[in-house]
């Protein structure tokens, strides 16, 4: 297999956005239309998996207004570290909480999701 230097890797259809990407391509259409869509934000904290209570709470709610909201969730892992849990991998969690909300229908052109902890300006404000 013949390798150019200039090739971008396979996008991953199941991604959590870094900082430079959700900042720099925050629904750019939305913002240049006259009516831009409104904007839904929530936050999962990052302590365990996801449940029915999750589903049931939001992340159905969250399915239906997808097409028509511009959707994005924080992974707040910087908030699960208020419960201490010895051998826990907070960031491979964050990651699989990720994972599972695409499994569960969200589609990756209408939802945003971040990890709390890689966006700097969070630890700044506070």
């Amino acid at each position: 297999m013949k390798k150019h230097g200039n090739e971008q890797p396979p996008k991953n259809s199941n991604k959590v956005l870094k900082k430079t990407d959700l900042f720099s391509n925050l629904d750019q259409k939305s913002m240049q239309t006259q009516n831009p869509k409104p904007r839904f934000f929530t936050g999962i904290q990052t302590t365990g998996t996801l449940g029915l209570s999750h589903y049931l709470g939001v992340i159905r709610h969250i399915l239906t207004i997808q097409d028509s909201h511009e959707i994005i969730i924080m992974l707040a892992d910087l908030h699960a570290l208020t419960i201490p849990k010895p051998n826990f991998d907070y960031r491979q969690k964050s990651y699989e909480i990720a994972s599972l909300l695409y499994a569960c229908g969200l589609k990756e052109e209408n939802c945003k999701i971040f990890i709390q902890s890689e966006i700097s300006e969070h630890l700044e404000l506070t």
